[in-house]
Protein backbone atom coordinates (compact mmCIF):
# COMPACT_ATOMS: atom_id res chain seq x y z
CA UNK A 1 0.00 0.00 0.00
CA UNK A 2 1.22 3.49 -0.81
CA UNK A 3 1.35 6.01 2.02
CA UNK A 4 -1.46 8.56 1.99
CA UNK A 5 -2.58 11.55 4.04
CA UNK A 6 -5.79 10.72 5.89
CA UNK A 7 -7.85 13.21 7.89
CA UNK A 8 -11.19 13.78 9.56
CA UNK A 9 -12.90 17.14 10.04
CA UNK A 10 -16.20 18.17 11.59
CA UNK A 11 -16.58 21.28 9.46
CA UNK A 12 -19.58 22.73 11.36
CA UNK A 13 -21.03 24.02 8.07
CA UNK A 14 -18.03 26.33 7.55
CA UNK A 15 -18.96 28.63 10.41
CA UNK A 16 -16.18 31.09 11.25
CA UNK A 17 -15.31 32.74 14.53
CA UNK A 18 -17.53 35.72 13.74
CA UNK A 19 -20.56 33.36 13.51
CA UNK A 20 -20.78 33.93 9.77
CA UNK A 21 -20.84 31.25 7.10
CA UNK A 22 -18.21 31.67 4.40
CA UNK A 23 -17.91 29.33 1.42
CA UNK A 24 -14.51 30.85 0.62
CA UNK A 25 -13.15 30.20 4.13
CA UNK A 26 -14.63 26.70 4.11
CA UNK A 27 -12.80 25.84 0.87
CA UNK A 28 -9.57 27.37 2.17
CA UNK A 29 -9.85 25.34 5.38
CA UNK A 30 -10.29 22.04 3.54
CA UNK A 31 -7.49 22.91 1.11
CA UNK A 32 -5.10 23.57 4.01
CA UNK A 33 -5.58 20.02 5.29
CA UNK A 34 -4.22 18.73 1.97
CA UNK A 35 -5.50 15.19 2.51
CA UNK A 36 -5.51 12.39 -0.03
CA UNK A 37 -8.58 10.95 1.70
CA UNK A 38 -10.72 13.20 3.90
CA UNK A 39 -13.76 12.37 6.03
CA UNK A 40 -16.04 15.37 6.72
CA UNK A 41 -19.04 15.72 9.00
CA UNK A 42 -21.73 18.42 9.31
CA UNK A 43 -21.82 19.66 5.73
CA UNK A 44 -24.81 21.68 4.58
CA UNK A 45 -26.75 21.00 1.40
CA UNK A 46 -29.28 23.59 0.17
CA UNK A 47 -29.49 25.28 3.57
CA UNK A 48 -30.70 28.81 4.10
CA UNK A 49 -27.92 29.59 6.58
CA UNK A 50 -25.20 28.69 4.06
CA UNK A 51 -26.85 30.40 1.08
CA UNK A 52 -28.23 27.16 -0.46
CA UNK A 53 -24.74 25.92 -1.41
CA UNK A 54 -24.25 22.20 -1.89
CA UNK A 55 -21.11 22.12 0.24
CA UNK A 56 -19.84 18.59 -0.61
CA UNK A 57 -20.24 19.26 -4.32
CA UNK A 58 -18.55 22.66 -4.06
CA UNK A 59 -15.57 21.28 -2.14
CA UNK A 60 -15.12 18.46 -4.67
CA UNK A 61 -15.30 20.84 -7.61
CA UNK A 62 -12.99 23.51 -6.19
CA UNK A 63 -10.35 21.07 -4.90
CA UNK A 64 -10.57 18.38 -7.57
CA UNK A 65 -11.76 15.55 -5.32
CA UNK A 66 -13.89 12.53 -6.06
CA UNK A 67 -16.56 12.28 -3.39
CA UNK A 68 -19.56 10.46 -1.98
CA UNK A 69 -21.95 11.85 0.60
CA UNK A 70 -25.01 10.82 2.54
CA UNK A 71 -27.92 12.82 3.91
CA UNK A 72 -28.06 12.52 7.67
CA UNK A 73 -30.97 14.77 8.58
CA UNK A 74 -33.33 17.57 7.57
CA UNK A 75 -33.25 20.37 10.16
CA UNK A 76 -36.01 22.60 8.82
CA UNK A 77 -33.86 25.00 6.81
CA UNK A 78 -31.83 22.52 4.80
CA UNK A 79 -30.04 19.18 4.95
CA UNK A 80 -26.98 17.99 6.84
CA UNK A 81 -24.61 15.52 5.16
CA UNK A 82 -21.41 13.58 5.87
CA UNK A 83 -18.94 12.96 3.06
CA UNK A 84 -15.77 11.18 1.99
CA UNK A 85 -13.40 12.96 -0.41
CA UNK A 86 -10.63 11.17 -2.28
CA UNK A 87 -7.87 12.03 -4.74
CA UNK A 88 -8.36 8.55 -6.20
CA UNK A 89 -11.61 7.32 -7.78
CA UNK A 90 -14.18 5.82 -5.41
CA UNK A 91 -15.11 2.29 -6.44
CA UNK A 92 -18.39 2.00 -4.51
CA UNK A 93 -20.09 3.31 -1.40
CA UNK A 94 -23.03 2.68 0.90
CA UNK A 95 -24.82 4.15 3.90
CA UNK A 96 -25.27 2.33 7.22
CA UNK A 97 -28.06 3.38 9.58
CA UNK A 98 -26.78 3.19 13.15
CA UNK A 99 -28.76 2.05 16.20
CA UNK A 100 -30.79 4.76 17.90
CA UNK A 101 -32.98 5.01 20.94
CA UNK A 102 -36.34 6.73 21.21
CA UNK A 103 -36.37 10.18 19.64
CA UNK A 104 -32.62 10.51 19.23
CA UNK A 105 -31.31 12.21 16.12
CA UNK A 106 -30.76 9.75 13.27
CA UNK A 107 -27.11 8.77 12.90
CA UNK A 108 -25.53 7.15 9.86
CA UNK A 109 -22.16 5.88 8.75
CA UNK A 110 -20.89 6.23 5.20
CA UNK A 111 -18.37 3.76 3.77
CA UNK A 112 -16.48 3.75 0.48
CA UNK A 113 -13.99 1.45 -1.22
CA UNK A 114 -10.96 3.25 -2.65
CA UNK A 115 -7.92 1.79 -4.43
CA UNK A 116 -4.69 2.98 -2.80
CA UNK A 117 -1.89 1.73 -4.99
CA UNK A 118 -2.76 -1.94 -5.49
CA UNK A 119 -4.70 -2.21 -2.24
CA UNK A 120 -8.46 -1.90 -1.84
CA UNK A 121 -9.11 0.21 1.24
CA UNK A 122 -12.42 0.47 3.08
CA UNK A 123 -12.91 4.06 4.29
CA UNK A 124 -15.66 5.04 6.70
CA UNK A 125 -16.96 8.15 8.37
CA UNK A 126 -19.66 8.91 10.92
CA UNK A 127 -20.86 11.43 13.49
CA UNK A 128 -22.13 9.62 16.56
CA UNK A 129 -24.69 10.45 19.22
CA UNK A 130 -23.86 13.45 21.38
CA UNK A 131 -24.52 13.67 25.11
CA UNK A 132 -24.71 17.49 24.88
CA UNK A 133 -21.71 18.25 27.05
CA UNK A 134 -22.64 15.93 29.91
CA UNK A 135 -19.75 14.20 31.62
CA UNK A 136 -21.44 10.81 31.97
CA UNK A 137 -20.46 7.83 29.83
CA UNK A 138 -21.86 8.21 26.32
CA UNK A 139 -23.30 4.71 26.11
CA UNK A 140 -25.32 5.23 22.92
CA UNK A 141 -22.35 6.52 20.95
CA UNK A 142 -20.36 3.56 22.27
CA UNK A 143 -23.08 1.17 21.05
CA UNK A 144 -23.09 2.88 17.66
CA UNK A 145 -19.30 2.61 17.36
CA UNK A 146 -19.38 -1.11 18.20
CA UNK A 147 -22.12 -1.67 15.62
CA UNK A 148 -20.16 0.22 12.95
CA UNK A 149 -16.82 -1.49 13.59
CA UNK A 150 -18.49 -4.90 13.64
CA UNK A 151 -19.85 -4.21 10.15
CA UNK A 152 -16.25 -3.68 8.95
CA UNK A 153 -14.84 -6.77 10.67
CA UNK A 154 -14.31 -8.72 7.44
CA UNK A 155 -12.38 -5.94 5.71
CA UNK A 156 -8.62 -6.46 5.63
CA UNK A 157 -7.68 -2.79 5.37
CA UNK A 158 -9.90 -0.16 6.91
CA UNK A 159 -9.50 3.53 7.80
CA UNK A 160 -12.25 5.35 9.67
CA UNK A 161 -12.44 9.03 10.52
CA UNK A 162 -15.20 10.77 12.37
CA UNK A 163 -16.62 12.82 15.18
CA UNK A 164 -17.34 10.03 17.63
CA UNK A 165 -18.36 12.23 20.57
CA UNK A 166 -16.36 9.82 22.71
CA UNK A 167 -13.25 10.29 24.86
CA UNK A 168 -10.14 8.06 24.82
CA UNK A 169 -11.34 6.03 27.80
CA UNK A 170 -14.41 5.09 25.74
CA UNK A 171 -12.90 4.67 22.25
CA UNK A 172 -9.69 2.77 22.96
CA UNK A 173 -11.23 -0.40 24.48
CA UNK A 174 -13.78 -0.65 21.68
CA UNK A 175 -11.16 -0.12 18.97
CA UNK A 176 -8.98 -2.82 20.51
CA UNK A 177 -11.90 -5.26 20.65
CA UNK A 178 -12.32 -5.00 16.87
CA UNK A 179 -8.63 -4.94 15.91
CA UNK A 180 -8.33 -1.21 15.24
CA UNK A 181 -5.66 1.19 16.41
CA UNK A 182 -6.76 4.70 17.42
CA UNK A 183 -4.18 7.43 18.07
CA UNK A 184 -5.24 9.27 21.22
CA UNK A 185 -4.60 12.45 23.22
CA UNK A 186 -4.79 14.75 20.19
CA UNK A 187 -7.07 17.59 21.30
CA UNK A 188 -9.64 18.61 18.70
CA UNK A 189 -12.56 20.25 20.53
CA UNK A 190 -13.53 23.02 20.92
CA UNK A 191 -11.80 24.64 17.95
CA UNK A 192 -10.57 27.56 20.04
CA UNK A 193 -8.38 26.27 22.90
CA UNK A 194 -9.23 22.55 22.47
CA UNK A 195 -9.49 20.57 25.69
CA UNK A 196 -10.57 17.07 24.58
CA UNK A 197 -10.39 14.58 21.75
CA UNK A 198 -13.72 13.57 20.30
CA UNK A 199 -12.56 13.41 16.64
CA UNK A 200 -10.81 10.17 15.76
CA UNK A 201 -8.82 8.23 13.18
CA UNK A 202 -9.08 4.44 13.44
CA UNK A 203 -7.12 1.97 11.38
CA UNK A 204 -7.25 -1.77 10.81
CA UNK A 205 -3.93 -3.03 9.41
CA UNK A 206 -3.17 0.66 8.96
CA UNK A 207 -0.54 2.53 10.97
CA UNK A 208 -0.82 6.30 11.51
CA UNK A 209 2.28 8.44 11.81
CA UNK A 210 2.80 12.20 12.00
CA UNK A 211 -0.59 12.50 13.72
CA UNK A 212 -1.54 16.10 14.53
CA UNK A 213 -4.54 18.39 14.92
CA UNK A 214 -4.86 21.19 12.40
CA UNK A 215 -4.52 24.86 13.16
CA UNK A 216 -7.78 26.66 13.90
CA UNK A 217 -9.96 26.39 10.81
CA UNK A 218 -13.43 27.51 9.78
CA UNK A 219 -15.22 25.32 12.34
CA UNK A 220 -15.74 24.64 16.04
CA UNK A 221 -13.46 21.57 15.76
CA UNK A 222 -9.87 21.03 14.69
CA UNK A 223 -9.20 18.54 11.91
CA UNK A 224 -7.17 15.47 12.84
CA UNK A 225 -4.54 14.59 10.23
CA UNK A 226 -2.07 11.72 9.78
CA UNK A 227 0.04 9.90 7.25
CA UNK A 228 -1.35 6.39 6.88
CA UNK A 229 0.70 3.37 5.86
CA UNK A 230 0.19 -0.38 5.83
CA UNK A 231 1.13 -2.31 8.96
CA UNK A 232 4.04 -4.62 8.16
CA UNK A 233 4.07 -7.74 10.33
Amino acid sequence: MEDFVFATFNIHHGKDAATLYSTKEMIESVASIDADILCVQELDVYSLRTYFVNQPKRIAKELNYHYVDCRVRFFGLGYQHNAIFSRQPILKSKEIVLPQHGNQQLRKALVADIKVGKTKLRVGTTHLHTHHGKTRYNDWASNQLRFFLDKQSKKEYCAIGGDLNLLPSEVLPIAQDYGFIAPSEYLTSPGISPKQQIDWLLGKNIYFQDVHPSDLLCSDHRALIATATEVVS
